[in-house]
């Protein structure tokens, strides 16, 4: 029997396809999250992250950036596949809202024309670099090698990975399933948003969303996240200037992820904060974050000030809670989830940096995100009934 030769367009169709079909947008976006996590801290947190899953997932990605960089170089089939692609402004409204994902990391010339995105990725790194950084991956991880002092190999390729596999999914649903076209249906309002999450909540976490914000302080104190950002801020903003301990700069990202998510659920069932007792010492969240900050101002490590407000407005103050719902709708949540991408890979490597990139995902964000701690943690301790300690020569508010 003869073989169906495939022609260019259709071997990078097939390839995506594929692809896809193995695994979900958003499970191989959580899988690579994943790896790269296996690879900084040298421990498998997931399961699924075995070795036989990772070789499985290196090969595809293989294949895939090689795909995408021959198509690339095909003029006779290219400029169809682009138009086919293409949205306009409106079309893409439309698609957001029939799609059950969000493609996070793609600016918003790349989700209006995919392959923008595809060529950005071979114009800052070439294809065989890209197959040996992937090849270096799968060593590491395999090893288990712990990656601290080589984040510079890590991190770009984190990125660039992410930003093929979402032009990927959009040219398939635009080309192949002709998804971003078709009306769908919903069982669960908060489905589409959950699904564009790096994070998926459990069911109890979802219908108890300030049960997250509460987790979220329980690492640390205001002040405490006040300098986590300040310094994440620093790294992501200097040239040649990069993380220590990456893997504590991807913790503290993945703590925003959290906190944002959980906000926008709070937002989009427009809930109210009902403080609950804490099981091991019978106290709310409230009480416990007040407790632990007046024995640290009595021990003289803290003054008041440090967790009291600073960036906050005096109105933004008297109602912390609707300042967050405020933030946090759909379209301010995607500013920000791309903003902590582009962070993330700026405080990995010395060789980028925030630089050129727009305000409102530099300095504006980091405003953002301080007024957003600020916020909960007012939501979280406003109904506490620890009385403040009173104000001393060592101690004084802001």
């Amino acid at each position: 029997m003869k073989e169906t030769t495939l022609n260019p367009k259709e071997e990078f169709l097939a390839e995506l396809q594929d692809f896809f079909q193995t695994r979900s947008v958003k499970g191989h976006l959580l899988f690579v999250d994943d790896w790269m996590e296996l690879i900084l801290s040298g421990k498998a947190r997931k399961k699924w992250t075995n070795p036989t899953n990772i070789y499985f997932l290196h090969e595809k990605l293989n294949k895939l950036f090689t795909s995408c960089h021959q198509i690339l170089k095909d003029e006779e089939h290219l400029d169809e596949l682009v138009l086919n692609s293409k949205l306009d402004k409106n079309s893409l409204k439309n698609e957001n809202r029939k799609l059950i994902f969000a493609p996070y990391h793609l600016q918003k010339k790349e989700q209006l024309q995919p392959f923008e995105a595809l060529k950005t990725i071979f114009d800052k790194q070439d294809i065989n670099n890209c197959i040996l950084k992937l090849k270096e991956w799968l060593v590491n991880s395999l090893k288990q090698n712990y990656a601290i002092n080589h984040a510079d190999y890590i991190a770009p390729l984190h990125g660039h990975i992410k930003k093929l596999i979402e032009a990927c999914w959009l040219i398939h649903e635009r080309v192949i399933t002709k998804n971003s076209y078709t009306e769908p249906y919903y069982p669960e309002p908060l489905l589409k948003y959950a699904l564009t999450e790096p994070f998926l909540f459990f069911k109890e976490e979802v219908d108890d969303p300030f049960s997250m914000v509460e987790e979220f302080f329980e690492l640390t104190n205001l002040s405490g996240y006040r300098r986590e950002l300040q310094e994440w801020y620093f790294m992501a903003i200097t040239d040649e200037l990069s993380a220590k301990k990456p893997v504590d700069v991807y913790f503290i990202h993945n703590q925003y992820s959290s906190l944002i998510q959980a906000g926008f659920i709070i937002t989009a069932k427009n809930l109210n904060y009902t403080p609950n007792i804490r099981k091991n010492d019978e106290s709310t969240m409230g009480q416990w974050l007040l407790s632990v900050r007046d024995h640290q101002v009595k021990n003289g490590i803290l003054a008041l000030s440090d967790e009291a407000p600073h960036v906050l407005t005096m109105s933004e103050r008297a109602d912390p809670l609707a300042y967050c719902k405020q933030t946090l709708n759909l379209g301010k949540v995607r500013k920000l989830r791309f903003g902590l991408s582009e962070w993330l890979e700026a405080s990995f490597s010395k060789n980028s940096s925030l630089h050129g990139l727009d305000v409102a995902y530099a300095f504006e964000q980091y405003l953002t995100l301080q007024k957003l701690t600020e916020a909960f943690y007012l939501v979280i301790t406003e109904n506490a009934t620890n009385q403040p300690l009173p104000v001393t020569n060592t101690t004084h508010e802001a």
